[in-house]
């Protein structure tokens, strides 16, 4: 098996010009180019480069009748190697042309759901679903979701709500672009909690310029509070930042169902236009 694989290597290099290695697991191998992500060939495929008789390493014994059987001219397994290849740089080549990347925190109380909203993002935006939202549990960490949008990459920070976790949040400021905000707003008894965490955010010196994205969630639930009424009750703290303050931050009041994604879209439409206009530099990734 060493020879097939150095021959991947070896054909994997002057077809990519990069360096490469293999990674085997499960029945299946990875052709890895450095600093790309790996091109997982199946076991179907890695069996027809086993019986190709010029990649079997010699030292093994000979073939069995039935092996025979199975062999392939050398000339049809390199033309299907190639086309592999050729898949792999290809997909790495749609990677890369995605540079531009953001980093957005979401934040918000405890129970909120924005677990529940990075889920849904991930659900949206990417090809492998996320934890529905009978399976989250309350973050006691971090959780990271990575998307693409519009040739446009964000990284997003979910952290947790607890009163014990927000002392942990302005750690994040400096290497974060822009901020979603997630409001309950069924849990009426906590708006003004929620709406006093949103103040210390806004009025941080690490967020200035930074645009903030607020998402009204739990529309669907009956004892949701009207949105008119949300809108005035916020638009106070952000109202009152910009007359105290000769910061212009953009911000976005937006209605959202997490677990369905209603809302959704419009959100980050939104914080992705104004991301693209005018996204301030950062100073590092804290992950």
């Amino acid at each position: 098996m060493e020879t097939v694989y150095n021959n991947i290597v070896r054909q994997s290099e002057k077809e990519t010009n990069k360096d490469v290695t293999i990674d085997e697991k499960d029945g299946s191998f990875s052709v890895i180019f450095n600093n790309a992500l790996p091109k997982v060939l199946s076991r179907e495929y890695k069996e027809k480069l086993v019986y190709t008789s010029s990649m079997r390493d010699p030292i093994q014994e000979p073939p069995s009748s039935q092996d025979q059987r199975k062999m392939l001219p050398l000339r049809h397994s390199c033309s299907e190697e190639q086309l592999q290849f050729k898949k792999s740089i290809n997909h790495i080549n749609q990677i890369n042309m995605f540079k531009t990347e953001y980093y957005v925190l979401i934040l918000g109380l405890d129970g909120a759901g924005k677990t529940t909203l990075l889920e849904e993002i991930k659900t949206k935006y990417t090809k492998t679903p996320g934890l529905p939202p009978q399976s989250i549990i309350p973050t006691v960490g971090l959780n990271i979701g990575r998307i693409i949008i519009d040739n446009v990459k964000l990284i997003f920070w979910d952290l947790g709500g607890q009163i014990d976790l927000r002392t942990i949040w302005d750690k994040y400021y400096t290497s974060i672009h822009a901020v979603i905000y997630v409001v309950d707003s069924a849990d009426l008894e906590r708006l003004d909690e929620s709406k006093t965490e949103l103040e210390r955010i806004i009025s941080h010196h690490d967020l200035k310029d930074v645009p903030l994205l607020l998402f009204f969630n739990k529309q669907d639930l009956p004892d949701a509070q009207r949105i008119d009424i949300l809108s005035t009750m916020f638009k106070s703290v952000t109202n009152n930042m910009k007359d105290n303050t000769d910061v212009s931050r953009n911000i976005q009041l937006q209605p959202l169902i997490a677990h369905t994604g209603q809302g959704l879209n419009e959100g980050l439409s939104w914080l992705v236009d104004n991301l693209k206009k005018n996204a301030r530099a950062v100073e590092l990734d804290p992950t």
